[in-house]
């Protein structure tokens, strides 16, 4: 590919020819003794800098990139009372959503008082200090909900700070756990309190989905959703492809549409998908047997039993793994989601939630689900002349598979630059039937060479192609489980990359090698946002670049 043989050649921080010549100018001018060193030419410092938004503008003017759609339009950003330059072809990671940097402006909401730009579109975010925000409904707290976090990773280029990748949260590190004290099925809200705690001091948790994946779809008010929400916030929201809300081994999780107990049952979120003690089923041997909690508790840990041959609705069904299990009172969570606030105070919008739940599901048979907990990239830089540096092109991925019986193949997803299409590169596999935690699985190499970096892997168990003698690449047409969700494999963004760092202390500190990552120095594509809408435009190189011209 044209685009590779250039990204070799750009891995190079200057121009040799140019350097030579700039040095045969200066020495045949008299500016420096024949026998005098020329010292290497200055070149770009890596950033790694986390903290609130301050200010976060849109150059809708072109005035410091001329972006090819508005849609991929650059900005800039103020983070530590530092300025960075957002280059247009940004794509940015938000907790469990891709988006462009215009898209960041384009979906805020519409309710809070942002003013909008000649375009129809804010121009603010509602996530800066800066930001003029109004919320649409009164307010305990003595002023408004706190700013939003951003971590940014670039270089400073001939004195500018240019961002390569951008990763944007409410608080990135913010996790809430407890237990499920009570469910409002109208207003599909998960209640988390102490035992002795009156329910008004419960912490409310709402999925923030917009598409009605995992319960009720939730949106702006006049939006056809079937809960509306002052101050919506989809920039927000669930992750609807590879499941956020889940059991701690991957299996999907809902909140049911109805209140099962005093109304119908949701077909797409039965109870039947939570049985009760004794019925507690048990992986075969080796696996140890699961202990069973009192008769009539719901069980924590079981396995659920081959897909059936026929859709069974009704209290009398057996448990089906071809659909999404509900949250029941009692279980407990791990929940990640953005601070808002209502007519009735303040609630979590959540993008993930995590029950310490052991759904498991039969041994060989689809659908196996997957879940990636972990993940770390290394990214690979040339010999830097002078400049001792060490770099790693490793890996780091840790996972559960709800198949402890199968193996699991770990893919890097490269993109075709002009096309957007992916081929998906095997990096190696793991096996999660492990003793010490059922299902759990970990790829860490102690070598070899895993690059280029790419922006989302993909973990995919061997159980989705029904062979374990070969590695199991995701099938052209592939069946959709549990409501729309595509079963035996999990692709997720990268968070974590692990940069280049000096060997020598108090040397010039070592760029950042972005010309190294393919989706950046080459673009990804046709843009492939959730709200890219109909002729999405090409995806191309970070422009200002962020490495050196």
């Amino acid at each position: 590919m044209t685009c590779a043989s250039d990204s070799r050649r750009s891995k190079t921080w200057f121009r040799a020819p140019a350097v030579l010549a700039c040095a045969a100018a200066l020495c045949s001018a008299g500016a420096f003794a024949a026998d005098t060193p020329l010292s290497a030419p200055p070149m770009p410092a890596q950033f790694d800098i986390t903290g609130f938004i301050q200010e976060a503008t849109l150059d809708s003017a072109g005035d410091i990139c001329k972006a090819s759609d508005p849609r991929l339009a650059g900005g800039t950003i103020k983070v530590n009372n530092i300025a960075v330059i957002v280059p247009c072809n940004t794509i940015l990671q938000m907790p469990a959503a891709t988006l462009t940097w215009q898209e960041l402006f384009a979906l805020a909401p519409r309710d809070i008082g942002l003013p909008l730009g000649s375009d129809g579109i804010p121009a603010q975010t509602g996530l800066a200090l800066k930001d003029a925000v109004a919320l649409p409904v009164a307010s305990a707290y003595n002023g408004p909900l706190p700013s939003y976090e951003v971590r940014i990773q670039g270089n400073v280029v001939n004195g500018r700070y240019i961002a390569g990748l951008i990763f944007i949260s409410q608080q990135s590190a913010n996790l809430g756990q407890g237990t499920i004290t009570a469910i409002d099925y109208a207003n599909a809200e998960l209640h988390v309190a102490a035992a002795s705690a009156p329910e008004a001091r419960a912490v409310r948790i709402r999925v923030n989905d917009p598409s009605g994946r995992f319960g009720k779809s939730h949106g702006a008010p006049g939006s056809g959703a079937a809960l509306d929400e002052p101050g919506y916030d989809r920039r927000f929201s669930v992750d609807a492809e590879s499941p956020t809300i889940r059991a701690a081994t991957g299996y999907p999780m809902c909140v049911p549409r109805s209140d099962p107990f005093n109304d119908d049952d949701d077909p797409l979120c039965p109870q039947a998908n939570r049985p009760r003690s004794p019925n507690c089923s048990s992986l075969p041997l080796p696996f140890p047997a699961f202990v069973a909690p009192a008769a009539g508790q719901f069980c924590a840990s079981f396995v659920m039993p081959p897909a059936p041959s026929a859709p069974c609705a009704g209290p009398g069904c057996a448990p089906d793994p071809t659909r999404q299990a509900p949250f029941e009172i009692g279980d407990f969570i791990d929940f990640q989601g953005t601070l808002k606030v209502d007519s009735k105070g303040p609630y979590i919008s959540a993008h993930t939630i995590v029950a310490s739940l052991g759904i498991y599901t039969a041994p060989g048979t689809m659908p196996a689900y997957v879940a990636i907990d972990t993940l770390v990239q290394g990214v690979p830089a040339q010999p830097q002349l002078n400049l001792p540096q060490e770099a790693t092109s490793r890996i780091l991925l840790e996972g559960f598979s709800s198949d402890p019986t199968t193996l699991v193949d770990v893919f890097a997803i490269d993109l075709d630059p002009a096309t957007g299409a992916s081929t998906e590169r095997w990096l190696g596999t793991a096996t999660p039937n492990t003793l010490a935690v059922m299902g759990r699985f970990r790829f860490f190499p102690n070598a070899g060479e895993f690059s280029p970096p790419t922006r989302e892997i993909r973990a995919v168990a061997r159980t989705m192609c029904g062979d374990e003698s070969y590695w199991c690449e995701m099938p052209v047409m592939p069946r959709t489980y549990a409501n729309g969700l595509l079963a035996g494999q999990y692709h997720a963004p990268v968070f974590e990359f692990v940069f280049p760092e000096n060997l020598v202390l108090g040397d010039p500190v070592v760029p950042a090698s972005f010309q190294d990552m393919a989706f950046l120095y080459c673009g990804s594509g046709p843009l492939g946002t959730p709200a890219a809408g109909a002729n999405a435009p090409l995806v191309r190189q970070l422009d200002p670049a962020p490495w050196a011209p």
